[in-house]
């Protein structure tokens, strides 16, 4: 039988759960329904699940602490590809970007 607590316990890790996937853009943000990736808000929500997982250590039943880890485990394994990705799109606008530096404008001749 599980308690009112249990049930609190994991929908707060659920709603972390989702809002990092939201952050990630691996789904839609559920107040504006479009999918965009925001890695700074998906490590926030990550970062949150991780102090829960660390206060509620000593606590924790194998179930809660096997659903905790295994969220944590998908979602930075998640994060570090977005990230990595992010990387990537960045180089790639850069050396599509036109070169700011190219040899100086002639000087005027003096006729």
């Amino acid at each position: 039988m599980t308690s009112r607590t249990d049930e609190l316990f994991l929908e707060l890790v659920l709603v972390f759960q989702q809002s990092a996937w939201v952050g990630l853009g691996k789904i839609s943000n559920p107040a504006t329904g479009k999918t965009e990736a925001n890695l700074e808000a998906a490590a926030h929500a990550i970062d949150m699940l991780a102090m829960l997982r660390e206060r509620t250590r000593p606590t924790l039943s194998e179930p809660e602490r096997q659903l905790i880890d295994n969220a944590l485990t998908q979602l930075r394994l998640n994060y570090v590809e977005a990230a990595s990705e992010a990387v990537e799109r960045q180089k790639a606008a850069k050396e599509a970007a036109p070169q700011a530096s190219g040899p100086p404008p002639e000087e005027p001749k003096d006729a």
